[in-house]
């Protein structure tokens, strides 16, 4: 490997991270962590394509451990935010539900969220972002599908 695309590679590792770690839980007037968000987040998208949100469909779509998405969902508990309720049929799964409260927070975090980002991508030229978002999906594919070969 040539030193330049060491660089390059390394440059990309160090981005993700980058966006990993940030915490735009800073710009909700909503008192809310981004760990928490994401719960909310993944609830209400698993439950607009199921009629049923288990806690590890939680952990599947995040890459999260179920002992970390319960943590957190405790926390949402406490705060009304979401109900768990065992289900009847299988007691060893638990089903998730988004509170009218948890909807209402999660709306407006939402809102302050796609604000905040809309006031970043303003200082952009429409045609930048258009083809970072493809060339973020192009890595992401390639990537994945590289990932996929080796487990095959």
């Amino acid at each position: 490997m040539e030193p330049e695309e060491s660089s390059s590679i390394l440059k990309i590792i160090d981005a993700m991270r980058k966006w990993k770690r940030m915490d735009f839980s800073l710009v909700f007037r909503e008192k809310l962590s981004m760990p928490e968000f994401t719960i909310l987040n993944g609830i209400e998208r698993i439950g607009a394509k199921n009629d049923v949100v288990y806690v590890s469909d939680v952990a599947h779509l995040f890459s999260m451990s179920a002992q970390a998405v319960s943590k957190y969902l405790k926390i949402c508990e406490s705060r009304d935010l979401v109900i768990r309720e065992t289900d009847k049929k299988d007691r060893r799964n638990t089903k998730l539900f988004l509170t009218d409260e948890g909807r209402r927070v999660l709306s407006a975090c939402e809102n302050d969220l796609t604000s905040f980002l809309s006031s970043v991508l303003d200082e952009f030229d429409k045609s930048e972002i258009d083809r970072m978002i493809v060339l973020a999906d192009e890595i992401y594919e390639r990537t994945a599908k590289k990932l996929e070969q080796l487990y095959n």
